[in-house]
């Protein structure tokens, strides 16, 4: 059933096929073992090959095949708006709170950045984001996240109730916050784009080839799947909420969160 449905998706139908990729048979040696084929697994992979690692990237289906192929596709440069500084800075602490900010801060310029180096294809646009305020009360909200980020060197700046109704469309909003290095994209697309990216680098990535067991074995770990073995320095688990049992600690602090996209056709604006 998941398989299906992620056969018909929208990314699946309007997005080329990735490359052929191989089984992981016999026993293959690495310095770094990736498991999981998505957005995090593909730029770690990419990031340490470029580095000169030896890097193996197992996957249990194919690139993508979790949210990282079936997102909405958003560049959101933010953290979730009822998420402030200083709840972050009691979480973090100041130096932890700080390098969390700085990744977000930089994370769209980072992503744009990467796809423009590499040359991926992938409907890249950097239209901005839009927060929008459904209340006067979320406008307060916004403004202040708006000025702590400004006081951080973002450029963001909040949208009256006109100027929100002229970017979106949509009238009844009270007022939005805009932060233009945001945007949009094909992430079905990107993740390909980075597969091929990461066998360029001379990394080795192998689909359909679900991970059974990780186990110690001297100085090292290996990384079984029914058909072969990645012996490696060090195992990277990217695997997010389709871990399943291959790590129970982490499977149990995930928290099934359900989303659902509608999409159309390109709409005249003038219509």
């Amino acid at each position: 059933m998941a398989e299906d449905v992620f056969r018909k998706s929208l990314w699946s139908a309007v997005t080329p096929p990735g490359p052929d990729l191989p089984r992981l048979e016999g026993t293959v040696r690495a310095d770094v073992a990736v498991v999981g084929g998505g957005l995090l697994g593909l730029s770690t992979a990419l990031h340490l090959a470029e580095a000169g690692a030896r890097v193996a990237l197992i996957e249990g289906t194919e690139p993508g095949y979790g949210a990282s192929g079936r997102n909405t596709g958003f560049v959101v440069p933010s953290l979730k708006a009822h998420v402030g500084p200083e709840a972050v800075r009691a979480a973090l602490g100041p130096e932890g709170a700080e390098r969390l900010y700085r990744l977000v801060d930089g994370s769209a310029e980072t992503l744009f950045s990467v796809i423009d180096r590499l040359g991926i294809d992938c409907s890249a646009e950097r239209t901005g984001w839009i927060q929008p305020a459904h209340s006067q009360a979320m406008v307060g909200a916004l403004t202040i996240r708006a000025e702590q980020a400004a006081a951080r060197g973002r450029p963001v700046r909040m949208l009256d109730a006109t100027e929100t109704a002229r970017a979106t469309g949509m009238t009844g909003y009270a007022g939005a916050l805009l932060d233009p290095s945001g945007g949009q994209l094909n992430p079905l697309a990107l993740v390909r784009g980075l597969v091929r990216a990461v066998g360029a680098a001379g990394a080795q990535v192998f689909a359909r080839s679900p991970v059974e067991h990780v186990a110690r074995t001297g100085a090292g770990f290996e990384v079984r799947t029914a058909h072969g073995a990645v012996r490696a320095e060090r195992v990277i688990l990217t695997t997010n909420a389709l871990t399943g049992k291959l790590c129970p600690a982490l499977s149990a602090s995930f928290v099934p969160v359900f989303a659902h996209q509608m999409v159309t056709e390109r709409l005249d604006p003038a219509a």
